[in-house]
């Protein structure tokens, strides 16, 4: 995805401090919705395993609902190329709006799906097709809301805005882990079992909406009726291939930074709350609890180690935040 600053009066709107404030509250409500109905499904998954994979056993079940919750990663950088291209040609806005209403189909079907005992694999089916959805519509998100970010941004301040972007998923993770956990403190296992697990994909669909609005209220950077606006600046009719053809290192080193980034946070926040709960006997509350406080530390550290960046520089802030990401996982 370009990133285009737009000219004239139309960039001088985007410099007042009231728009930038209205900017990052907008984006990072409706992002921590997005990324509360992509990551709750986690928190659910050994109570959504034994209903799904019934043949399995219990390692298996999990195994199972694991690798349904790990196939939306596969279709992320999709997501992140056609819907990055469709906001270099119809706006920022319109592309975080897109993937919002695809996240909230996905939790309708999951939502909807029938359990194995009640029709057999067709369950298993649309949970993973829930799953697709939801993989290409957060690789969108991530794009599209960065970019957003950034085009607001004062050139000094480019990292902390975009750090938003992180802190909002860290949100996102605390309100999911908050309603699971509440759920299973109100309710007895059997009526999770039976609807309660239903509830934070019901709650997922219902805040769809909310963000549309929300989002809907955003100032637009990309002026699509502008005659250049269409065509990505410095992009041509390809820029996905020009991309790969002239940064193909830039793009290799950005994808291995992640790929580290990423395991870190899975490992952190999703798998130790099934591993303490399973194989340490945690209660499930405490192991919620936990991950509210990832959650909740994810977010503020987001904006801290950022602001450092945007004073010493990138590269020397991404290397040293790898050192305590090793020695926890270690």
């Amino acid at each position: 995805m370009s990133i285009a600053i737009a000219a004239g009066a139309g960039a001088r709107s985007l410099h007042t401090p009231s728009m930038r404030r209205r900017v990052i509250a907008g984006t990072t409500i409706g992002n921590a919705l997005e990324f509360f109905d992509f990551t709750v499904f986690t928190f659910l998954m050994l109570v959504i395993g034994p209903l799904f994979f019934p043949a399995a056993s219990s390692y298996g079940q999990l195994l199972l609902t694991t690798a349904t919750f790990g196939v939306g990663f596969l279709m992320r950088p999709v997501g992140g190329m056609l819907i990055g291209s469709y906001a270099d040609r119809h706006g920022r806005r319109a592309a975080m709006t897109l993937t919002l209403w695809l996240m909230g189909l996905g939790c309708a079907l999951i939502a909807a799906a029938p359990t194995h005992a009640q029709m057999g694999l067709l369950g298993p089916v649309m949970m993973v097709l829930a799953r697709l959805i939801q993989g290409f519509a957060a690789g969108g998100e991530v794009g599209a809301s960065t970019t957003l970010l950034v085009e607001h941004a004062p050139p000094s301040r480019r990292g902390f805005y975009s750090s938003w972007q992180f802190g909002s998923q860290s949100l996102g993770v605390a309100l999911g882990a908050v309603v699971v956990g509440t759920l299973t403190a109100a309710l007895t296992a059997e009526q999770m079992q039976a609807w309660g697990w239903r509830v934070p994909f019901v709650i997922g669909i219902l805040t769809v909406p909310v963000g549309a609005y929300i989002r809907r209220n955003l100032e637009e950077t990309l002026h699509v009726d502008e005659p250049d606006a269409r065509r990505p600046r410095g992009g041509g009719h390809q820029p996905l291939r020009r991309i790969f053809a002239e940064h193909k290192t830039e793009v290799a080193k950005g994808i291995l930074l992640m790929i580290g980034g990423m395991v870190c946070a899975q490992i952190i926040g999703f798998y130790m709350p099934s591993y303490a709960h399973r194989e340490l006997g945690l209660p499930a509350t405490s192991t919620l609890s936990a991950s509210v406080v990832v959650g909740a530390v994810g977010f503020l550290f987001a904006q801290l180690v950022v602001m450092l960046a945007d004073r010493l520089g990138r590269k020397r802030v991404v290397f040293w935040s790898r050192v305590p990401a090793t020695a926890v996982l270690l």
